[in-house]
């Protein structure tokens, strides 16, 4: 009976010194480590696609505007023949390598082209030194002076728009071009509507049925005069002029009798022959 109590009294008395000492009971911590909370990642900034320029549209090449000079042939009609082309002002005569001849200036048609248009000779025109390369001329064109390509040795195409309506060339008109050596390059002769404007060739020259007209001095400055023995003429052509003037003093014509050709010789005291043709 004494142990029941003295084991109660025991108990009551532990209760008592939890109770002053705190001996709660807690749950034991987890040995697992707390898996952090993980930091947001930031949402990246875009990056800023620089917008690929649009090229801008080609700046067309700006014509200059030539001015010309020029004399009335016909006030009535409103023809005229070009002399002169005036470069504007800030173009350089090395900057003008093609030209477009207009078929109209101040209201005058344009139907001839005068003598050294392209040379160096006029004040304040356009001096062509191998610049120029290519000319096409209006189809209102009719004839060429004589020479309207002197010193202009670069140019190597040259354009007729119209070359039917074209009735005359004088003497050495494309003379000095490259266009008119490779333009008589397979034949030997240099031919633009049926008129032939230079000659390549030596020995006994044959010029072909169907010409028209030789122009003066074909065979000036083509290397070939010295060595021509004769020309011979079809009675197609109806005009010569200073056909020998280059030539050696022994080469003749050859034709036919009564034939345009024969007549040229009587009135320029030319040595001929008559020939046959079967």
């Amino acid at each position: 009976m004494k142990t029941k109590r003295l084991i109660a009294l025991l108990c009551v008395m532990a209760m008592f010194v939890c109770l002053l000492v705190g001996c709660t009971s807690e749950p034991s911590p987890t040995d697992a480590t707390p898996t952090p909370e993980s930091t947001p990642t930031p949402e990246s900034t875009p990056v800023q696609e620089t917008p690929t320029p649009t090229p801008a549209e080609p700046t067309p090449d700006v014509k200059p505007e030539f001015t010309y000079n020029y004399d009335v042939i016909d006030e009535e009609a409103k023809t005229a023949i070009l002399r002169t082309i005036i470069l504007p002002a800030g173009v350089r005569k090395s900057d003008v390598t093609e030209l477009v001849l207009p078929s109209e200036v101040d209201g005058y048609t344009v139907v001839g082209i005068g003598w050294d248009v392209f040379g160096k000779i006029h004040s304040g025109g356009l001096s062509d030194d191998n610049w120029l390369e290519k000319v096409t001329f209006p189809g209102t064109v009719e004839f060429f002076e004589n020479s309207v390509f002197r010193e202009a040795h670069g140019c190597k195409e040259i354009i007729f728009e119209n070359e039917a309506n074209i009735k005359y060339i004088d003497n050495a008109a494309f003379r000095e071009t490259v266009w008119e050596e490779q333009r008589a390059a397979e034949t030997g002769f240099s031919v633009v509507n049926g008129i032939i404007t230079g000659i390549y060739d030596s020995g006994d020259v044959v010029i072909p049925d169907g010409i028209t007209a030789i122009s003066g001095r074909p065979f000036q400055t083509t290397g070939y005069a010295a060595y021509v023995t004769s020309v011979t003429i079809p009675n197609s052509v109806t005009y010569i002029k200073e056909l020998f003037y280059d030539v050696d003093e022994n080469a003749i014509v050859k034709c036919q009798a009564g034939s345009y050709a024969e007549q040229w010789c009587i009135d320029n005291s030319v040595k001929y022959e008559i020939i046959t043709v079967d």
